[in-house]
């Protein structure tokens, strides 16, 4: 049942969009016993027209313009479902991509966050303290052959120790002094709210 209960709301909401002019009407009698005006410029042009201001200002018609959703939604269902039943008689056929001849893929051939990030850090690189390292291993055997590589990248904001690090540690001092009379102890607590209070009364008074 409050499915049902949001039902009728919604179904209230989509026919006051529609049709207006109806639950206007209806109101204008209450607006006109309460301040003695009535709406009925809104609805001077029948059912089909809403006129919230002037007909020469604004007009326009929810019906008219309901039935335009519904053409659009239809024309867009028919062609959807005219493809989809081309789309079933002619299946796509679906093989295995080229893959430039490497053999099946791997986890190392993927791209990196390095590589997406490197032209932010290309632009930004004045910006910031970069350390990159690069650790490459190879086959002794083979030394065109890499066994194993490790990339390594550190970065520092050159602004962080002369605008944030001074106001960081005086924050953090600030706190651990303020943390001191958090002492765990009901007596200090009733102690705090009554200077506080002591202090209230003294202000109001």
């Amino acid at each position: 049942m409050m499915v049902v209960g949001q039902g009728i709301l919604a179904l209230l909401c989509l026919l006051l969009g529609v049709m207006p002019t109806t639950m206007i009407r209806a109101l204008s009698g209450v607006t006109m016993s309460l301040t003695g005006e009535g709406l009925a410029t809104a609805t001077s042009h029948g059912w089909l027209w809403l006129t919230p201001i002037a007909p020469e200002v604004a007009s326009y018609s929810p019906p008219l313009i309901m039935i335009g959703i519904l053409g659009a939604l239809g024309a867009w269902a028919a062609v959807y479902f005219l493809l989809r039943r081309r789309r079933i008689s002619k299946p796509t056929i679906r093989r295995e991509p080229w893959d430039c001849g490497f053999g099946s893929l791997q986890s190392n051939m993927q791209y990196t966050a390095s590589a997406f990030a490197m032209p932010f850090k290309e632009v930004f690189r004045p910006l910031f303290r970069i350390h990159e390292e690069v650790r490459r291993q190879v086959n002794e055997q083979l030394p065109t052959q890499m066994q194993k590589l490790r990339y390594q990248i550190h970065i520092d904001d050159i602004m962080w120790p002369f605008f944030y690090q001074p106001f960081k540690g005086m924050i953090t001092w600030s706190s651990r002094r303020v943390a001191r009379i958090q002492t765990g102890r009901l007596r200090h607590y009733l102690a705090y709210s009554f200077v506080t209070l002591l202090l209230l009364l003294w202000l109001v008074s």
